[in-house]
């Protein structure tokens, strides 16, 4: 309703200024004046104001679109601290009642085992939550350094996982170890700490061998790169790593990750046949590849990109038939002082100047307006933007050129005509 109504009411408005014009017609004066085809400047200017607006407002679209298309671009090569290449995940819900953790755990290492053991597949792992997937927060803090209150605790995001899950999922060990299935039968818990909770936790100093209190005093056994959790536009958020052996926990849900050679969606197949080997009842579901799901954290510019576009591209259609409509009219009312100027003299390349001329600074104008418009729209768009600034020149010059492309090519048919007049033909018009 709401687009019936504004497409309404610009039809009237657009039906309305004509209208309100030829109730208006002087008979006797346009009856002296016949054969005079030239507009009063007060019509000529509103036809300029209109035109300049179609042209103002597609340097505005055209800015917004290319600062939300570069954003774009920046968040989809920024390092999510892994390799999501080549990488299939989905989760595997058991059915009946929950088990022990034990019998739980011996079911999901029988099912890695059948996966590991496929044509193609490289790696497999299992964990309880994945980056992108959310996880839950805990306080963390130094085992000498015990917390007077609840800002001397640091937050870390805690994931449980199997032996192989860095492997897997191709995030880089940067000191120390990883997880070991002989690790299970120790003595002491042990941990895996991102590189922002190392140093938050001992700056300046080699965190592994050091302890980390949680519910339990861990050993800090590897230090693993940072992983962007939250999407690409999010800054790196400390974790911690807990091994599902020594942590096991009666869930009934796990999510498996799987480094396939080929195309992963092609093992998915096989993938629930061998799950379905271990136990008939299991059910997965969503599948799909970790490169889906990275995406999906950037979706908002995107979208707002594909809309800004499609905008953009209309308002500059409109503003090219609009300069061309404007520049066609006022060649016709100058008809006659063309032929004068052909008739003493002016050569085709000067008149084809003269016109073109008058068309591109009536463009430069409303550039010049639609860059201040611009430079008021991009600070709304601001909290959209990723490593670009809202006044980008790089930007700003591209469609400034774009926008003058079209400008120059509406104005050159014009052009182009004028310069072909006839001055016999033209002088006969007064």
């Amino acid at each position: 309703m709401a687009t019936v109504a504004a497409t309404t009411l610009t039809i009237l408005l657009a039906g309305i200024v004509p209208a309100f014009r030829g109730s208006r017609l002087n008979l006797i004066g346009n009856l002296q004046n016949a054969n005079r085809t030239t507009e009063g400047p007060r019509h000529l200017t509103f036809r300029r104001l209109l035109v300049g607006s179609q042209i103002s407002l597609p340097l505005v679209l055209l800015v917004g679109t290319g600062l939300l298309l570069r954003s774009a671009v920046r968040l989809e090569r920024v390092d999510s601290g892994m390799q999501p290449e080549d990488l299939l995940t989905l989760n595997i819900q058991l059915p009946g009642p929950e088990a022990s953790p034990q019998r739980i755990q011996q079911e999901y290492d029988q099912m890695l085992e059948r996966v590991r053991a496929l044509p193609g597949v490289t790696r497999a792992a299992a964990g309880g939550q994945l980056p992108f997937f959310g996880g839950p927060w805990n306080g963390v803090y130094r085992p000498d350094r015990p917390p007077r209150n609840s800002s001397d605790v640091l937050p870390a995001t805690r994931r449980v996982m199997t032996e192989e899950f860095f492997q897997t999922m191709g995030i880089p060990i940067l000191a120390g170890r990883v997880f070991e299935r002989i690790d299970a039968a120790g003595s002491k818990y042990l941990t895996v700490v991102s590189r922002s909770l190392a140093r938050q936790l001992y700056p300046g100093d080699n965190a592994v061998g050091k302890t980390l209190m949680f519910d339990v005093p861990l050993e800090i056994v590897g230090v693993a790169g940072d992983v962007r959790d939250f999407g690409p536009a999010e800054d790196f958020r400390p974790a911690f790593y807990l091994s599902l052996r020594q942590h096991p926990f009666p869930a009934s849900a796990m999510r498996f990750v799987i480094r396939s050679a080929r195309s992963p969606g092609r093992i998915v197949p096989a993938v629930r046949a061998a799950v379905g080997e271990i136990n008939q009842g299991a059910a997965l579901y969503q599948v799909g590849t970790m490169e889906q799901w990275i995406p999906n954290s950037t979706s908002q510019q995107r979208f707002s990109s594909l809309v800004l576009s499609a905008f953009a591209v209309v308002a500059l259609g409109l503003a090219a038939v609009g300069l061309f409509g404007l520049m066609s009219y006022t060649n016709a009312q100058r008809t006659h002082e063309i032929g004068v100027r052909t008739a003493l003299g002016a050569s085709r390349r000067e008149i084809l100047r003269l016109v073109l001329k008058q068309g591109m600074m009536l463009a430069v104008v409303d550039m010049a307006v639609g860059m201040v418009a611009s430079l008021v729209h991009t600070r709304f768009l601001s909290t959209m933007l990723f490593g670009v600034a809202a006044n980008d020149r790089v930007t700003f010059l591209v469609a400034a050129v774009l926008l003058m492309l079209v400008a120059g090519l509406a104005c050159a048919v014009p052009a182009r005509r004028a310069s072909k007049v006839d001055p016999m033909v033209a002088l006969r018009f007064e």
